[in-house]
């Protein structure tokens, strides 16, 4: 027995030196473009998290749930900002996206239980694919709460595995709270209820021994769910049209909605995995799909195996997660499609296709001959590092013009120009967020065309913000790519 022991610690050794080399790299090629002004500005959305932590940390009363203002967020990335803010980096953009990039190395380790299912190859494959995925490596380095989807829907479904593996009440509880510990990140993740339904209807059909043992903690199970989910659902009873309003303001019948037809609307969707990513450059490397080629054949393949073993719990799951979490993309047209921040919750599944896509490649080769297999092997390993580092590289070396309006350059050009001595920024609120968090609470923001104080400049992103009577004397402060103006400025 010591002999076998001795034998197994090499090989752990091994595997767990070969997962923190791809958290190594997963981290450098987020991190190292990061430190270097990738992807520069600050978007309005990212400025109100850092707003929140920094209230967070200057008042003790201060202590949020869900917070209302800009459209409504749930708060627990804004506590983990000013958790980064207090003992690493200060009150910056690089901290707000520092922390979303942890974040995003979180739930390339979280998505481990479920791969490891399937083997060791599986698992250092999904996770290597996520490690160099062009959607996450975006994803990673938005200052946006957004991210905590990924780790959270992985750690979801390892907790649902494990009551699968061990029923009973402690299991039961604990998976219960997996699940509602999802209500503290992002939208996707209230739709895990149904998940976890439909997964168990399906075992009640294929495996009700299973099933009868996993019902039998069901309370466990609703208890555990409320005791991580019941400030959410605190909120959702007293402040429904906060908590609900973004859920309605994306649904087709919502007024100022985009005319697509569902068709068209789900075929952009569908086609983020192996024809056109994210139109937007926040939400993704520009427009790159979420399998780069030729990995749409290895999840094609790991798809054919996992809809052959439907009966197996594992299997099940995962192809139940892929069809809940494909809703929220197909359900929301705000935003263009496909939107890839409400497909975040497909990570830890998508992985899991690739993962057992090159299983299953090797087995087929190992079938053709002698061989083969190390050569499926192999071909599957060159295939993902090109991807990663094609990734990589290509959110590395992004061109200023692809950033510059999806980051808003424009509006940090506009805090520099109102850090001026005796300078009043002129801008809506929703852009105000950004100067606000740059320049700090002292600097005076007014309405587009307010009249500043007597003998204080004025800056502005358009000349029409400024009063009509200063607008002859405004000069260019700063200038977009297309050398267009950007930001005015009227001096005191």
């Amino acid at each position: 027995m010591a002999l076998i022991a001795q034998s197994r610690l090499p090989t752990r050794l091994l595997l767990a030196a070969a997962v923190l080399a791809v958290l190594a790299c997963a981290a450098a090629a987020r991190l190292v473009p990061l430190l270097h002004g990738q992807p520069g500005g600050l978007y309005p959305d990212e400025a109100s998290e850092g707003i929140s932590a920094l209230r967070i940390l200057a008042d003790p009363a201060y202590r949020p749930v869900f917070i209302d203002e800009n459209g409504g967020r749930e708060a627990l990335f804004a506590y983990l900002v000013a958790i980064t803010f207090h003992f690493f980096t200060g009150p910056t953009v690089v901290g707000i996206r520092a922390t979303s990039t942890l974040v995003g190395l979180a739930g390339i380790a979280a998505a481990w239980p479920l791969l490891r299912r399937y083997g060791v190859v599986a698992a250092l494959a999904g996770i290597a694919w996520m490690a160099g995925s062009p959607w996450l490596i975006a994803t990673s380095v938005l200052g946006l709460r957004n991210g905590l989807t990924v780790p959270f829907a992985g750690l979801a479904a390892a907790a649902l595995l494990v009551w699968s593996d061990r029923p009973g009440r402690r299991f039961a509880f604990l998976a219960g709270f997996a699940a509602g510990a999802g209500l503290w990140t992002y939208q996707p993740l209230k739709l895990t209820p149904l998940l976890v339904a439909a997964w168990l209807l399906w075992l009640r059909r294929v495996d009700r021994p299973l099933f009868d043992s996993l019902w039998a903690g069901r309370f466990w199970f609703v208890f555990g769910y409320v005791v991580a989910a019941a400030p959410y659902l605190w909120t959702m009873v007293t402040d429904p049209l906060n908590y609900f309003g973004r859920i309605a303001g994306v649904s087709p019948v919502s007024p100022g909605m985009p005319h697509t037809t569902l068709l068209t609307h789900s075929l952009q969707t569908l086609g983020m995995f192996f024809v056109a990513g994210d139109p937007n450059p926040r939400h993704d490397i520009s427009g790159l799909p979420v399998l780069l080629w030729p990995l749409p054949l290895l999840a094609a393949l790991g798809l054919w195996r996992l809809v052959r073993e439907r009966r197996d719990r594992v299997s099940a799951l995962v192809l139940i997660g892929l069809g809940v979490y494909l809703l929220p993309p197909l359900y929301a047209v705000e935003g263009g499609a496909p939107h890839l921040q409400r497909s975040l919750a497909l990570a830890p599944y998508v992985a899991a296709l690739v993962g057992v896509g090159v299983v299953e490649a090797v087995r087929l080769g190992r079938r053709a001959g002698r061989g083969y297999a190390a050569a499926a092997a192999a071909a599957c390993a060159v295939a993902i590092m090109l991807t990663c580092v094609y990734a990589a590289l290509a959110f590395a070396f992004r061109p200023l013009s692809e950033r510059y309006a999806a980051f808003d350059f424009h509006t940090v050009a506009l805090a520099a120009a109102g850090a001026q001595p005796n300078t009043v920024v002129i801008v809506n609120p929703y852009d105000a967020q950004a100067v606000r968090f740059l320049d700090g609470p002292t600097v005076p923001i007014l309405a587009p065309g307010s009249q500043a104080p007597p003998g204080f400049g004025l800056a502005a992103l358009n000349l029409n913000d400024l009063p009509p009577d200063v607008r002859a004397s405004a000069t260019v402060y700063a200038r977009d790519p297309n050398g267009d103006p950007a930001v005015w400025v009227v001096p005191p």
